[in-house]
């Protein structure tokens, strides 16, 4: 059982490098830039993997988890996508009593 681990562990190893390098050519290859949406694919792409690689390891401590949530809440927390800035709540308008 000890091969099937170990060989989990280098497909892991091998798609994080896999995922930066071909969605970096493919985004530069065409005409669009790297915006909010390569970076969120990317970071989803990368934290998913790393932390199978760490928890099939015996390695997945409070830390590391703490790190891979805030990479993933950075890249999803963002609403506008033009200024990278939370949406403000708007007031309610007053309305006159009767």
């Amino acid at each position: 059982m000890d091969w099937v681990s170990g060989t989990i562990s280098i497909i892991l190893a091998f798609s994080v490098p896999l995922v930066i390098g071909l969605g970096l050519w493919y985004r530069l290859k065409g005409s669009k830039g790297i915006g909010w949406q390569y970076i969120r694919f990317t970071v989803i792409a990368i934290s998913i993997p790393v932390a199978g690689l760490l928890a099939l390891n015996g390695k997945l401590t409070g830390e590391a988890s703490t790190i891979i949530a805030a990479a993933l809440g950075y890249a999803f927390g963002k609403d506008n996508e033009a200024t990278g800035q939370k949406k403000s709540a708007q007031p309610k308008p007053e309305t006159a009593a009767d």
